[in-house]
């Protein structure tokens, strides 16, 4: 775990050191980037980074661009998240810097959907802020992979309606436990003490296991 924050920040460091000389950064018209998308081409690129989300992963990040209008979707492949950021902070990514893969994985949490009574098919900001409190960055976590969705086609373009665990490279997981726990998080997750700001486990859940 210690290695790979020390690995992290050194990564962050040579994007830092290359990109903050002007003559090594191109900028991406956004223009072109939409026109991209719509052509089904994934675009990747590296991203002028605010103060707050710069701090620890550096200032200058790859990215992938999700969607691109007046703002910008882009999805972070090191530090993870997505944000929307103005197309004018995105400049075309070196081929040096596309030799190693995103240092942060995208997991989808199987079989888990919102709670029955709110009614909706998303999840609400009470049990997101929820989830987020139980996972751990302090500690290792097991996990056990069901699949990898988009195994077959790695270069899928989405609409930017769809909702993230369509994206290409996203690992399915059932099981996920914080080091030194009794019981798994989706247990924690779940419990009726937390509700509303909770999960229910649902096996088809965020879709029938038939339509990946």
């Amino acid at each position: 775990m210690l290695n790979a924050h020390d690995e992290l920040r050194k990564k962050a460091t040579v994007l830092d050191t290359f990109y903050s000389l002007e003559d090594n950064r191109s900028p991406l018209e956004s223009n072109q980037i939409a026109n991209w998308l719509k052509d089904n081409i994934r675009v990747f690129a590296i991203c002028a980074c605010s103060e707050e989300r710069g701090a620890y992963t550096g200032e200058w990040q790859r990215v992938e661009v999700l969607s691109c209008d007046i703002f910008a979707n882009v999805l972070f492949l090191d530090s993870g998240g997505t944000e929307l950021v103005v197309p004018y902070s995105l400049y075309k990514i070196h081929p040096i810097h596309c030799t190693y893969p995103p240092m942060c994985m995208q997991l989808c949490m199987y079989g888990v959907g919102p709670p029955e009574a709110d009614g909706r098919h998303e999840w609400g900001d009470g049990p997101k802020n929820e989830w987020r409190k139980l996972l751990r960055e302090d500690l290792p976590m097991a996990i056990s992979v069901l699949k990898r969705l988009n195994a077959a086609n790695d270069n899928m373009v989405l609409q930017s309606n769809e909702p993230a665990w369509r994206r290409p490279g996203v690992l399915f997981v059932r099981f996920l436990k914080v080091h030194g726990d009794s019981v798994t998080t989706l247990e924690k997750f779940c419990s009726p003490a937390r509700f509303p700001n909770s999960g229910v486990p649902q096996n088809d859940m965020p879709c029938r296991w038939d339509e990946k």
